[in-house]
């Protein structure tokens, strides 16, 4: 069974996200984040991860980036990104009133969307 980036890997017990593959992809960079948000990743062997599941995201679907809330424009499975169009938001200010961000478009690479936003915490 072939494995992907963006993947999601049975290593230890846990649920992994792979990030990265190498050597003819017979390593790749897995990661984990734990429920309390710190996030743990190392290289591991293909041959020894079990493939759990390939998400992947619908246009205009809701997903957060980074914490910040948006709805996925494309995803680019040539280099492993997605496009997300983030929300409008406000961002307060120290001395009072607050600054106007506009949606805008990020990139942002597919293992860190699966991360965010289909592994949950486990």
């Amino acid at each position: 069974m072939s494995i992907f980036i963006g993947d999601v890997v049975l290593h230890d017990d846990k649920h992994w996200v792979v990030a990265a593959l190498y050597h003819s992809e017979s390593m790749a960079r897995i990661i984990h984040q734990a429920a309390n948000g710190v996030r743990t990743s190392f290289t591991q062997e293909t041959i020894g991860l079990d493939k759990v599941d390939s998400p992947s995201f619908e246009e205009g679907e809701r997903v957060i980036v980074n914490g910040l809330p948006g709805s996925v424009v494309s995803t680019d499975f040539d280099s492993w990104v997605a496009h997300v169009m983030l929300d409008a938001r406000t961002k307060p200010l120290r001395g009072g009133g607050a600054l106007a961000i506009p949606a805008g478009i990020s990139r942002v690479p597919f293992w860190q969307l699966v991360l965010e936003n289909k592994m949950n915490g486990e």
